[in-house]
């Protein structure tokens, strides 16, 4: 708790002295005023398109989240920035030495809201005997979050940034103490392109290290994804800025420039973890965040992690080489309960991991690995070439081996497993032009289990394919846009549900997507997309889910009020057939609404700009069922065929 009110503290001082300390410096003249633009239009072009091509079967909230932060932090680097204030920057730096340098302060506030208008079981009846035996939930119905973050840039080029995010679920109580919500996120950070110092951060924030082997907290999703963005530069260390609860460290990081091209990193996180104690032994470590009712608030801070690990690289101008290590020392001897699939895990209280990770870059030839060992005696490795295929054309081949015995607790990387153990797989990636208006992308993935997994009582072995193939067009000032996608996955599972028995069967999924967009100039744009999913599996034969929607809306730069309208139909008779809606939402709002059964579901969103410093959006959402009685089970079941959800969010520009 004093550590919590001793971050307050600073982020408060921090941000009222940046205040005071901008307003004291001097303007380098009329340009200095310059009126910023808005960006929550580009903002939400991003996360529609970011949305749009990752794979919505792995898209949870805690994966939402990881995204939501990349672009809340592209958001701030390019927009809380804006060009005139960078070129003003470049302008001082490159100029006379002895003329005035600018200096740049901007802070934003938001505050969202989300509600469920329908009473789920879980709020009816919340005497104090069935909060105690978790039959009913401990809050309100109200997910509440507040942002605040300040970002100060001097005439030098360096770069201070604080802030705050306070969260809490529906479900979850309020406190009366600091921080107030059942989550916060705090953070300070230092950066600057030159001196021994790049980096320092205190708080909350995120490592990467590598290709993901031992660390990997940023945001990665599908194999598409991923492939794409391992052979590209991720940022060593990245503050914490959103909501979600776990994949951060709290402590404190810095980088030091030691040499013209070497570069060490040490980091130290001392932070708690949610999961299940048996007595003094730690039997599961929990992510999602919940602390709703009795006994999801009983596995909050079960342990305690610590720490700490380091990297240290040497760049050049077409290569870098680094060193990663990482121990991890658990409060609480950490034993699962003993499965076929999980007999390799991760058992005690230390584990202690190291890796070497280069890139390489060659004409038009790209080189990314990593080899990773844990204590144990196991190892791992990623690696991945990337060439160009005439010009238009690239050819990205990855090849991974994970060992049975690689043990692991904060790794991500390309897999298709969560455990990362006794698993090799090939993936090739070929994107390029078939024209000037056709682009196209294909993915081809085999991968091989020779262990026992969750659900895969014995060695197996699946492939992925998948493909996209997008057109654009425009004519005067009417664009429009054509993408169809198709993807191909065959896997085996336990064919029942006995953890004693050993046989398996194949099952294979099967994703057609069709979407057309469309949009003019006065503002009015069109979305129709049509997707259809089949399952099938030995025995019981085929089934398919089929959506279908069209979304209308209308914005304009000069108009402060937009919004759009979306009307989807879906007929989907069970889970392994369901689909996901991709729909507009507002900023940094979490909402991709899985859909099985039959019914339809209609949504609008609104937004209006007050003035240049104040946004208010807001969204409402039904989704309505075809001849069901209840939806949902459990704490969550509401009761009859259509379920209302509410969003609201204020931004304030300081």
């Amino acid at each position: 708790m004093r550590l919590t009110r001793f971050l307050s503290l600073f982020c408060i001082l921090s941000s009222v002295w940046a205040n005071l300390w901008a307003q004291t410096q001097p303007h380098s003249g009329p340009t200095a005023r310059t009126t910023l633009t808005d960006s929550t239009m580009e903002w939400l072009d991003w996360q529609q398109q970011i949305l749009d091509n990752v794979d919505a079967d792995q898209l949870t909230e805690r994966s939402y989240a990881q995204l939501l932060e990349m672009l809340y932090d592209l958001d701030i680097q390019q927009h809380l920035m804006p060009d005139s204030v960078i070129q003003r920057l470049d302008n001082a730096a490159v100029g006379r030495p002895s003329g005035p340098r600018p200096h740049h302060l901007r802070q934003v506030v938001m505050f969202s809201t989300d509600q469920t208008l329908n009473r789920r079981e879980g709020y009816r009846q919340p005497t104090a005997s069935r909060r105690a035996a978790s039959r009913a939930y401990l809050g309100d119905p109200v997910h509440g979050t507040l942002r605040y973050q300040a970002v100060y840039t001097d005439g030098q080029l360096a770069q201070w940034r604080t802030g705050l995010v306070l969260d809490k679920d529906a479900g979850e109580r309020w406190s009366a103490a600091p921080p107030w919500g059942d989550s916060y996120s705090l953070y300070a950070a230092y950066s600057h392109d030159r001196g021994m110092v790049r980096q320092a951060i205190v708080g909350h924030y995120r490592v990467s290290l590598g290709c993901g082997l031992l660390c990997q907290q940023s945001f990665s999703l599908g194999k598409l994804m991923m492939g794409q963005t391992l052979l590209q530069h991720r940022p060593l260390l990245a503050v914490h800025s959103s909501a979600s609860e776990s994949d951060y460290m709290q402590g404190a990081a810095v980088t030091l420039h030691l040499t013209p091209h070497i570069e060490f990193t040490p980091f130290v996180s001392v932070r708690s973890l949610d999961g299940r104690r048996q007595g003094d032994t730690l039997t599961s470590i929990s992510q999602d965040g919940y602390h709703r009712t009795q006994s999801e608030l009983d596995r909050r801070h079960a342990s305690l992690a610590t720490l700490v690990g380091g990297r240290l690289s040497h760049q050049g101008e077409r290569h870098e080489i680094g060193i990663n290590a990482l121990y991890t020392h658990l409060q609480h001897p950490y034993h699962r309960p003993l499965r076929l699939y999980n007999r390799h895990l991760m058992r005690g209280t230390e584990l202690g991991q190291a890796s070497l990770d280069c890139r390489l870059q060659w004409r038009g030839l790209r080189y990314s690995s990593e080899t990773a060992l844990s204590h144990q005696g196991g190892w791992s490795t990623l690696q991945a070439v990337q060439g160009r295929w005439f010009d238009p054309w690239h050819i990205t081949l990855l090849l991974r081996h994970y060992s049975r015995h690689y043990l692991q607790l904060w790794a991500n990387a390309l897999s298709e497993s969560n455990t990362m153990q006794g698993e090799t797989g090939q993936t090739l990636l070929i994107d390029g032009s078939l024209s000037r208006h056709w682009d196209v992308q294909c993915m081809a993935d085999l991968f091989q289990f020779s262990s026992p997994q969750y659900r895969i009582s014995r060695r197996s072995h699946g492939h992925e394919v998948s493909s996209t193939l997008s057109g654009h067009w425009q004519y005067l000032q009417h664009q429009w846009r054509l993408t169809i996608r198709y993807r191909n996955k065959v896997k085996y599972h336990d064919s029942t549900d006995d953890q004693t028995s050993t046989d398996i069967v194949p099952y294979t999924q099967q994703l057609f997507s069709l979407q057309g967009t469309y949009q003019s100039e006065q503002g009015l744009s069109l979305r129709t997309q049509a997707q259809q999913r089949f399952y099938s599996e030995q025995g019981p034969g085929t089934t398919r889910g089929t959506a279908l929607s069209q979304t209308i809306a209308w914005r304009r730069p000069d108009r402060p009020l937009s919004g759009s309208l979306l009307v989807a139909w879906f007929d989907a008779p069970d889970y392994d057939c369901r689909l996901y809606l991709s729909e507009p939402n507002v900023l940094y709002g979490f909402n991709i609404p899985m859909l099985y059964g039959q019914g339809w579901r209609m949504s609008a969103t609104c937004r209006y700009q007050l003035g240049r410093r104040m946004t208010i959006q807001g969204k409402y959402a039904r989704t309505l069922y075809r001849g069901a009685s209840s939806i949902s089970s459990g704490l969550q079941q509401v009761r009859g065929n259509h379920l209302d959800q509410l969003w609201l969010l204020v931004r304030y520009k300081i």
